[in-house]
């Protein structure tokens, strides 16, 4: 099984931001993300939409994706993305 990244910033986004709001009820969580979305500078969402461009159609092994999140989130937490 494999996984494909999407070419858009907000998807990138979306897989970064969700196991960080894991808290928050099912129901509120992509509402969380939307909000969260809006509050980038423009900035940043083009950050996000350019490693999205990157990464897309980038092969990802199942059994993986757990590390590559969380590759993910520490560059988010120091600023790298």
């Amino acid at each position: 099984m494999s996984l494909y990244v999407s070419s858009n910033g907000y998807s990138l986004f979306t897989i970064e931001t969700l196991p960080v709001i894991s808290h928050l009820p099912n129901n509120e969580r992509l509402g969380e993300v939307s909000r969260r979305w809006k509050k980038l500078s423009e900035d940043k969402k083009e950050a996000y939409n350019l490693k999205a461009e990157e990464v897309h159609l980038c092969h990802i092994p199942h059994g993986r994706l757990c590390e590559w999140m969380q590759s993910c989130l520490l560059a988010a937490e120091s600023g790298d993305t």
